[in-house]
């Protein structure tokens, strides 16, 4: 069984499609077969190896051997009268996020993490006051996504500003950015990606071929009063 960091089954949810295609290969399966595995990843969000009915029943057995396809458990679940949801979601590790789905007119939204906790320290945030325990994966990040696909067919919009700072997570945020525009059929200019200001990030995220919106959380009218509340303030004013 290939095993991840934490000692668990690999997540086959963390392989590219470039991979994936690397990894059928290896088994002696035709290229198609990691399109196929894709799919039932990321546009079907199967679950179990048994759901990938035209994959072969020895590669589903071979590969059920050796790796994993877990979604984040929730663990629990609350809802408003205005069709909003938030769940908290456990990983792997034991590790808690939350994410929420925001109801719209026309689209809803899924606000997604990309931390477990935060330590930006910024005033008005409660996950502030929590820290950091780890960096999500770009899987991990995604994966909010096809949970929260599960409650509405209008799901259209993603924003990362759930807990954590993208841009302080900058290559599983875009390796989460490459998922949701690729197999989830989520176009780039329905993605945003919130910062509290990390300069260098929104730098380099202008050069990405990924046209993503960008919020940019000012928290204050200037920098005295924004450095009060928001510490980063003091590194990029």
């Amino acid at each position: 069984m290939t095993k991840s960091m934490n000692g668990k089954p690999q997540n086959l949810r963390g392989l590219t499609l470039d991979r994936l295609t690397s990894l059928v290969a290896e088994l002696e399966q035709p290229a198609y077969r990691a399109e196929q595995l894709f799919g039932w990843l990321w546009v079907k969000g199967a679950e179990d190896f048994s759901e990938m009915t035209d994959l072969p029943q020895a590669l589903r057995v071979e590969l059920a051997r050796r790796y994993s396809v877990a979604l984040p458990r929730v663990v629990d679940e609350a809802h408003g009268r205005d069709g909003t949801a938030k769940l908290l979601l456990e990983l792997s590790d034991g590790e808690r996020v939350e994410t929420v789905l925001m109801p719209g007119e026309d689209y809803d939204a899924a606000c997604v993490s990309t931390m477990t906790g935060c330590d930006l320290g910024c005033a008005f945030c409660a996950t502030g006051t929590l820290g950091k325990s780890r960096n999500l994966e770009a899987h991990e990040i995604a994966g909010q996504v096809l949970l929260l696909r599960r409650l509405t067919e209008q799901l259209r919009n993603v924003v990362l500003m759930g807990m954590g700072e993208p841009l302080l997570n900058y290559d599983a945020t875009l390796g989460a950015v490459e998922i949701i525009t690729g197999p989830m059929e989520i176009g780039a200019r329905r993605i945003t990606i919130s910062t509290a200001g990390v300069v260098p990030g929104i730098r380099r995220l202008a050069g990405e071929p990924y046209k993503v919106k960008l919020a940019v959380s000012l928290g204050a009218p200037d920098d005295y009063r924004r450095g009060e509340l928001m510490p980063i303030n003091h590194k990029w004013p």
